[in-house]
């Protein structure tokens, strides 16, 4: 199947996807919440 975008278009649109739940993310919010904060990201 052909690409319906252009390379630009596709890099722009990979840049924007983020990961969430990453293990240093998991980490520092465990920390977070043992101190009593609550965080979102």
């Amino acid at each position: 199947m052909a690409d319906v975008h252009n390379k630009k278009t596709r890099s722009y649109n990979m840049s924007m996807i983020r990961s969430k739940d990453t293990k240093p993310e998991i980490i520092v919010g465990k920390f977070l919440f043992a101190k009593g904060f609550r965080h979102n990201i």
